[in-house]
């Protein structure tokens, strides 16, 4: 029995590193988990601004909350329609849906809302976001990624 243990041999030693080896760089890699998902909702201001362009312009104030304008909703809206934001938050990933309630058209009034502002105060400060906007109503959407500080200031294009 006593000779059992003896005969463990270089070769015997050197599979059991191995498989501790594996053991200890299969913890190494493993991915972490992934964070919670919290979506916020937020009601929109309806504007005219004059610009039918579709495009978002993200602006980032001193207080770390996002203003974020969104131009050429005026194919979509009319003057007593609604504008909304679902924002889902998972980490760095940010996606944005718009949500836009149709109203009447206005046949009186030369200027038709055309523009939505809405504030958004959920995106971590200080952080690389990686932003998807999807506007479903038009079949618009926009990617782009940045980092939540003052004074940042961008215009993004909707494509089809």
């Amino acid at each position: 029995m006593t000779l059992l243990w003896i005969a463990i041999g270089t070769v015997e030693v050197c599979v059991l590193l191995f498989i501790l080896a594996a053991a200890v760089l299969a913890l190494a890699i493993r991915p972490g988990g992934k964070a919670p998902a919290e979506t916020y909702f937020y009601a929109g201001d309806l504007m005219t601004a004059g610009d039918s362009q579709p495009e978002i312009v993200i602006t980032i104030g001193d207080d770390y909350r996002a203003a974020i304008m969104r131009r050429g909703i005026d194919s979509v809206i009319g003057d007593d329609g609604a504008a909304s934001l679902a924002v889902t938050v998972t980490a760095t990933d940010v996606t944005i849906e718009e949500r836009l309630t149709p109203g009447k058209p206005n046949i009186f009034n030369a200027e038709s809302i055309d523009s939505a502002m809405f504030f958004i105060d959920c995106l971590p400060p200080n952080t690389r976001i990686h932003l998807r906007y999807n506007a479903s109503a038009s079949s618009r959407s926009a990617s782009c990624s940045f980092t939540v500080k003052p004074g940042f200031r961008y215009r993004l294009p909707l494509t089809q």
